[in-house]
Protein backbone atom coordinates (compact mmCIF):
# COMPACT_ATOMS: atom_id res chain seq x y z
CA UNK A 1 0.00 0.00 0.00
CA UNK A 2 2.76 2.46 0.64
CA UNK A 3 3.97 1.47 -3.36
CA UNK A 4 0.85 2.50 -4.15
CA UNK A 5 0.54 5.86 -2.43
CA UNK A 6 4.65 6.75 -3.27
CA UNK A 7 3.42 6.16 -6.87
CA UNK A 8 0.74 8.14 -6.71
CA UNK A 9 2.11 10.47 -5.18
CA UNK A 10 5.29 10.98 -7.98
CA UNK A 11 2.51 10.71 -10.66
CA UNK A 12 0.86 14.02 -9.20
CA UNK A 13 4.47 15.91 -9.02
CA UNK A 14 5.29 14.45 -12.44
CA UNK A 15 1.51 15.86 -13.87
CA UNK A 16 2.44 19.00 -12.25
CA UNK A 17 5.80 19.61 -13.18
CA UNK A 18 4.97 19.50 -16.80
CA UNK A 19 4.87 22.83 -17.57
CA UNK A 20 8.55 23.32 -16.72
CA UNK A 21 9.68 27.47 -17.59
CA UNK A 22 12.66 27.04 -20.48
CA UNK A 23 10.99 29.46 -22.50
CA UNK A 24 13.45 32.26 -23.97
CA UNK A 25 13.64 35.13 -21.29
CA UNK A 26 13.11 32.80 -18.08
CA UNK A 27 15.77 34.09 -15.25
CA UNK A 28 17.15 30.93 -13.60
CA UNK A 29 18.57 31.30 -10.33
CA UNK A 30 19.97 28.26 -8.07
CA UNK A 31 23.74 26.25 -7.76
CA UNK A 32 25.32 22.88 -7.09
CA UNK A 33 27.13 21.12 -4.05
CA UNK A 34 29.40 18.59 -4.33
CA UNK A 35 31.79 16.68 -2.56
CA UNK A 36 34.16 14.16 -3.66
CA UNK A 37 38.18 13.40 -4.29
CA UNK A 38 40.41 14.07 -7.01
CA UNK A 39 43.84 13.46 -7.72
CA UNK A 40 46.68 16.25 -8.58
CA UNK A 41 49.76 14.55 -9.98
CA UNK A 42 50.53 12.19 -7.57
CA UNK A 43 48.75 13.85 -4.60
CA UNK A 44 45.13 12.77 -3.37
CA UNK A 45 42.82 15.30 -2.12
CA UNK A 46 39.09 15.38 -0.69
CA UNK A 47 37.21 18.90 -1.61
CA UNK A 48 33.53 20.29 -0.79
CA UNK A 49 32.28 22.60 -3.50
CA UNK A 50 28.90 25.35 -3.78
CA UNK A 51 28.45 27.29 -6.40
CA UNK A 52 25.88 29.54 -7.01
CA UNK A 53 24.68 30.88 -10.08
CA UNK A 54 22.62 33.20 -12.09
CA UNK A 55 21.08 32.62 -16.15
CA UNK A 56 18.54 33.77 -18.44
CA UNK A 57 17.35 31.95 -21.35
CA UNK A 58 18.19 32.75 -24.75
CA UNK A 59 16.18 30.61 -26.44
CA UNK A 60 14.00 27.42 -25.70
CA UNK A 61 15.89 25.13 -23.99
CA UNK A 62 18.93 27.08 -24.36
CA UNK A 63 21.00 29.84 -21.15
CA UNK A 64 24.18 31.31 -20.55
CA UNK A 65 24.86 32.94 -17.36
CA UNK A 66 27.55 33.41 -14.81
CA UNK A 67 29.21 30.51 -12.30
CA UNK A 68 30.98 31.80 -9.17
CA UNK A 69 32.04 28.32 -7.35
CA UNK A 70 33.57 27.96 -3.61
CA UNK A 71 35.94 25.02 -2.70
CA UNK A 72 37.49 24.07 0.53
CA UNK A 73 39.74 21.57 -0.78
CA UNK A 74 41.95 19.01 1.74
CA UNK A 75 45.13 17.90 0.55
CA UNK A 76 46.79 14.95 2.91
CA UNK A 77 47.11 15.89 5.72
CA UNK A 78 47.56 19.67 5.52
CA UNK A 79 45.97 22.21 6.32
CA UNK A 80 42.66 23.11 3.86
CA UNK A 81 43.01 25.35 1.04
CA UNK A 82 39.92 27.98 0.02
CA UNK A 83 39.47 28.36 -3.61
CA UNK A 84 37.25 30.85 -5.77
CA UNK A 85 36.51 30.98 -8.84
CA UNK A 86 34.04 32.80 -11.45
CA UNK A 87 33.20 32.55 -15.07
CA UNK A 88 30.47 32.19 -17.75
CA UNK A 89 28.52 29.13 -18.88
CA UNK A 90 26.24 27.96 -21.47
CA UNK A 91 22.85 25.02 -20.37
CA UNK A 92 20.72 23.02 -23.15
CA UNK A 93 17.89 21.71 -22.39
CA UNK A 94 18.01 18.49 -24.71
CA UNK A 95 14.31 17.24 -24.00
CA UNK A 96 11.22 20.07 -25.54
CA UNK A 97 9.97 21.91 -22.69
CA UNK A 98 6.59 20.72 -21.08
CA UNK A 99 8.41 17.23 -19.51
CA UNK A 100 8.78 16.42 -15.61
CA UNK A 101 12.31 15.64 -16.41
CA UNK A 102 14.64 17.04 -19.06
CA UNK A 103 18.20 15.96 -19.72
CA UNK A 104 21.04 19.15 -19.90
CA UNK A 105 24.26 19.54 -21.23
CA UNK A 106 26.64 22.34 -19.38
CA UNK A 107 30.03 24.03 -20.35
CA UNK A 108 31.76 26.58 -18.11
CA UNK A 109 35.01 28.68 -17.73
CA UNK A 110 36.62 30.18 -15.18
CA UNK A 111 39.33 32.42 -13.36
CA UNK A 112 39.63 32.55 -9.95
CA UNK A 113 42.28 32.11 -6.70
CA UNK A 114 43.97 29.96 -4.87
CA UNK A 115 44.42 31.27 -1.04
CA UNK A 116 46.88 28.98 0.90
CA UNK A 117 48.25 29.16 4.30
CA UNK A 118 49.14 32.65 4.98
CA UNK A 119 52.70 31.94 4.79
CA UNK A 120 52.06 30.26 1.01
CA UNK A 121 50.35 33.29 0.07
CA UNK A 122 47.34 33.32 -3.00
CA UNK A 123 47.63 32.18 -6.96
CA UNK A 124 45.67 32.66 -9.78
CA UNK A 125 43.75 29.36 -11.65
CA UNK A 126 41.58 28.70 -14.59
CA UNK A 127 40.30 26.16 -16.17
CA UNK A 128 36.76 24.63 -17.60
CA UNK A 129 33.96 22.39 -16.66
CA UNK A 130 31.85 19.99 -18.54
CA UNK A 131 28.68 18.60 -16.74
CA UNK A 132 25.27 16.51 -17.95
CA UNK A 133 22.57 15.47 -16.25
CA UNK A 134 18.98 15.14 -15.52
CA UNK A 135 16.90 18.19 -14.68
CA UNK A 136 13.93 16.45 -12.19
CA UNK A 137 11.04 19.97 -12.50
CA UNK A 138 9.36 19.37 -9.15
CA UNK A 139 6.47 22.39 -10.36
CA UNK A 140 7.11 24.84 -13.12
CA UNK A 141 9.03 27.09 -11.30
CA UNK A 142 11.67 24.74 -9.47
CA UNK A 143 14.28 22.06 -10.36
CA UNK A 144 16.27 19.42 -8.55
CA UNK A 145 19.38 18.43 -10.70
CA UNK A 146 22.14 15.87 -10.35
CA UNK A 147 24.99 16.08 -12.86
CA UNK A 148 28.17 14.28 -13.59
CA UNK A 149 30.78 16.75 -13.64
CA UNK A 150 34.50 16.91 -15.42
CA UNK A 151 36.96 20.03 -14.23
CA UNK A 152 39.93 20.88 -15.49
CA UNK A 153 41.90 23.40 -13.74
CA UNK A 154 45.43 25.14 -13.98
CA UNK A 155 46.97 26.80 -11.07
CA UNK A 156 49.30 29.68 -12.61
CA UNK A 157 52.41 28.68 -10.47
CA UNK A 158 52.19 24.89 -10.87
CA UNK A 159 53.01 22.80 -14.11
CA UNK A 160 50.28 19.95 -13.49
CA UNK A 161 46.96 20.66 -13.87
CA UNK A 162 43.89 19.36 -11.31
CA UNK A 163 41.37 17.58 -13.45
CA UNK A 164 38.25 16.07 -11.47
CA UNK A 165 35.54 14.15 -11.96
CA UNK A 166 32.16 13.96 -9.61
CA UNK A 167 28.57 14.22 -9.21
CA UNK A 168 26.96 17.66 -8.50
CA UNK A 169 23.45 17.97 -6.69
CA UNK A 170 21.54 21.07 -7.42
CA UNK A 171 18.59 23.04 -7.28
CA UNK A 172 17.30 25.86 -9.90
CA UNK A 173 14.13 28.51 -9.64
CA UNK A 174 12.82 29.19 -12.85
CA UNK A 175 11.36 33.68 -13.01
CA UNK A 176 9.39 34.93 -15.68
CA UNK A 177 10.07 34.57 -18.91
CA UNK A 178 7.25 32.65 -20.95
CA UNK A 179 5.47 33.59 -23.82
Amino acid sequence: MKRFFLALWVWALAAGAAQAQLDKGTWVMGGTVSTGSNKFGDLKTKFTNFSPSVAIMFGSGFSGGINVEYSRIKVGEEDPVNESLVGPFLRYYLIPAGKPVNVFFNVGYGWGRIAATESEGQTGKRGYNLSAGPAIFLNKHSALEIALDYSSIKARDLDDRSNTLGIKIGFQVYFGGGK
